[in-house]
């Protein structure tokens, strides 16, 4: 029950759950966002959709009253009713994170200290077992992902060329990393690849994908609205990925592909991309304004150097693009 990142970080903790107590059935109760982006897991039996107006649907949820839950791990929850009615389940144990509820700390039996651990090995902590790998999954299907291919050649995009799939934008704008210095990373990338760029973004956030479209040559928009999978599976067609701190930053970190993370001012050892293919610009937090959500600029990230991006991004697409160039030849 909460965002595109958030839900991503469950994954590790869905999936140890099922490697440490193989006959358990899982259940996972989400909204409708948040069953598109666990979809396909080898892992989940069922889904419980908590659907909107959520107050509305909450009574038609009541029937979990006679599911025999042996255990309930809650990872985190937006919605304060959602809480309410682990009040109203037959659960023997009901698990979580103390201090972080609500003021609900109460309708837990097992309450986890609040430790400085990056998030998904919080998630972890909850089910009581440490894989080898905490990575990010996201199970796309191969229509899904021909699919994808097929959109991209629609949209002129040639796929034997280097793509850099850029999201500008994030819920916070003291987060976003300023336009202007995109552009200029972006031109400086192609003096030395004929890189082509993937703008993406929602509708609110024209104001900023606008300029990006419009002030670098051979970058591409998407004429309608994607859904979260079609857009990962876009993604996994990327080079690279240059992003905030945002859901598809998690994103990139789950379908594997390379991923810049313009990161600030959270901590990213709590909330930064785990991935071997992740790489962090840091811009260490100046101020306490953005705790209290009243940043207007996105001080903290002028500390990172569009040089810093564009030597980055040359690193990486001398491997990635290099890569891909063999594979593109075996197939020929």
């Amino acid at each position: 029950m909460t965002g595109l990142g958030d839900t991503l970080w469950a994954t590790p903790a869905i999936k140890a759950l099922k490697e440490n107590e193989p006959g358990t059935k899982i259940f996972v109760l989400t909204h409708e966002v948040g069953e598109q982006i666990l979809k396909n897991s080898p892992y989940i039996e069922k889904f419980i959709v908590w659907k909107k107006p959520f107050i509305l649907h909450f009574f038609s949820l009541l029937s979990l009253r006679k599911t025999p839950f042996s255990k309930v791990f809650v990872f985190h929850i937006s919605q304060r009713i959602a809480l309410i009615l682990l009040g109203f389940l037959q659960a023997k144990e009901i698990i979580g994170q103390e201090k972080i509820n609500k003021g609900m700390d109460f309708l837990f039996t097992k309450l986890l200290s609040t430790k400085k651990v990056h998030e998904i090995n919080r998630r972890l902590g909850q089910v009581g077992y440490f894989p080898k790998s905490s990575k990010l999954e996201f199970f796309l299907k191969e229509d899904e992902r021909a699919k994808a291919k097929l959109f991209l050649l629609s949209l002129g995009i040639d796929l034997k060329k280097p793509l850099i799939l850029i999201h500008p934008g994030s819920k916070d704008r003291y987060r976003c990393y300023p336009i202007e210095k995109l552009i200029k990373a972006a031109k400086e990338i192609q003096k030395n690849f004929s890189a082509q760029f993937y703008i993406s973004g929602c509708n609110e956030e024209k104001d900023l994908i606008d300029p990006l479209y419009e002030n670098i040559l051979g970058s591409f928009i998407s004429p309608s609205a994607l859904s979260i999978r079609e857009f990962a599976a876009v993604m996994e067609n990327a080079d690279l990925v240059i992003t905030n701190d945002t859901g598809p930053m998690h994103l990139a970190c789950s379908v594997d592909v390379f991923l810049i993370a313009l990161f600030s001012p959270s901590d990213p050892a709590i909330k930064g991309p785990i991935s071997k293919k992740g790489h962090i610009l840091y811009g260490r937090r100046s101020c306490r304004k953005c705790y209290e959500r009243k940043c207007l600029e996105p001080f903290c990230l002028y500390q990172i150097p569009v040089h810093d991006i564009v030597v980055k991004t040359t690193q990486i697409l001398e491997t990635s693009y290099e890569s891909k160039s063999r594979h593109h030849l075996s197939q020929l």
